[in-house]
């Protein structure tokens, strides 16, 4: 399938061997500038990288755009629009088709244009060649070099029209490849419907299986556990607690050994184990450090940048002096992390939009925990760890296929 003329690309579906050919996005689509001048339509949009085309309320959680929305574009299902504004991952804006609803309006700093002939241009195929980045030279070209209004990219209309794209001559072949991203589109929309899902599911699990303030009783238990759960302060749950600390970055003798060391950004939020450290320490590093070796299986806990990211760590390790690790645990390990996060994930919901900066070792040791008695704290333990297992495998799907549209964007655009 492969194909060595630099006006193919390297993947085709067979049958296909014609050469694709050079045409400006003026030459297939039309800009449109049509207003809203009777208020057609009333349902303000926005481009979202992952959603595309969406409602502003339901994006914001809130209107951006004016009342009045009669001067705005009033833009069809079908229609495309160009956020000219750079983003994470986005350095020359989003391009998205309106699929989502029959109609909206967008504010006339975006850029909106359509199909010119849909018998020689499928759209499927358009939609997913803005997928890639083969049109970022054009606008790289274009743009006003280092011209930049509060991150909106300085390239006229007319200039973007004028960008270079490659495509097959041959509509079938295009409808070919619309239609297999779109069929990849769905199955990653899938896996990322059944990723929310659990993660929905672990969410609700978390407020029913811990009681609540104010009860001794969560509202789901395991049968044959009647008692109440038993209050505790925090600092209980070990017999050891250890700080850390960073060697000096610029001795190279401090660095590059046998010992993991980690820090706040090694953590991911919501997922309390699987660990991988990037960067190890040596025994000269540990020596002149406040760092200290922590025993495996014991907690680590965020307790600067990152509060109520945590971890149980399977093996020896040091840390950062962003974290306090709790050790020789005097409960079950996979309970004490629940138990411990639900407690700190609580908190920051109760203070959302706020920034915590930072939580002292004497604030977290005497926060005050329920707990069961050993036998109920390994069924929720295990519960919870089988619970976590089935999201990482969940997260796995979707990257996997996540990274197949990439590579395939990749080798099947030119």
């Amino acid at each position: 399938m492969a194909n060595a003329k630099s006006t193919t690309p390297a993947l085709r579906f067979r049958g296909f061997d014609d050469e694709w050919k050079k045409s400006k996005l003026g030459d297939l689509t039309a800009r449109i500038v049509r207003k809203n001048i009777n208020n057609e339509s009333k349902l303000p949009l926005t481009i979202s990288a992952q959603y595309g085309l969406v409602d502003q309320i339901t994006y914001f959680n809130n209107r951006v755009a004016s009342r009045d929305v009669s001067g705005y574009y009033l833009v069809f299902n079908g229609e495309f629009a160009y956020n000219k504004s750079s983003s994470d991952g986005f350095p020359f804006g989003t391009i998205k088709r309106l699929d989502l609803y029959e109609k909206g309006v967008l504010s006339t700093l975006y850029i909106v244009f359509g199909i010119l002939n849909v018998m020689q241009t499928d759209s499927d195929y358009l939609t997913t060649f803005f997928d890639t980045d083969k049109w970022h030279k054009g606008i790289a070209e274009r743009a006003a070099e280092g011209a930049r209004n509060h991150g909106l990219l300085n390239i006229s209309a007319d200039d973007f029209m004028d960008i270079d794209l490659v495509h097959p001559s041959n509509k079938a072949e295009q409808t070919r490849i619309g239609k297999f991203f779109q069929n990849l589109d769905s199955l990653i929309a899938l896996q990322r419907r059944k990723l929310v899902k659990l993660q929905n599911v672990k969410k609700a699990m978390l407020q029913k299986m811990f009681p609540t303030r104010g009860s001794t009783t969560p509202q789901i238990r395991f049968a044959g556990f009647t008692e109440p759960w038993q209050e505790q302060k925090l600092g209980d749950l070990a017999a050891q607690t250890y700080g850390g600390g960073t060697p000096a970055t610029a001795n190279e003798k401090y660095w590059g050994g046998d010992i993991p060391w980690i820090q706040s950004s090694d953590l991911t939020e919501n997922k309390l184990s699987g660990v991988v450290p990037r960067k190890y320490v040596t025994n000269a590093g540990l020596r002149a450090s406040a760092t200290r070796l922590v025993p495996k299986n014991s907690i680590a806990i965020i307790t600067r940048v990152g509060v109520g990211k945590l971890a149980i760590m399977p093996f020896a390790y040091t840390t950062s002096q962003d974290f306090l690790s709790l050790s020789n645990l005097k409960a079950n390990a996979q309970f004490s992390a629940y138990v411990i996060y639900n407690r700190l994930q609580s908190e920051l919901h109760a203070v959302q939009g706020t920034s915590i900066k930072g939580i002292t070792k004497e604030e977290l040791l005497a926060k005050e925990l329920l707990l069961p008695d050993e036998k109920e704290q390994i069924k929720i333990g295990i519960y919870f760890k089988q619970l976590d297992t089935r999201i990482s495998l969940q997260q796995l799907k979707l990257e996997k296929l996540q990274n197949v549209k990439k590579a395939c964007l990749a080798a099947m655009f030119v």
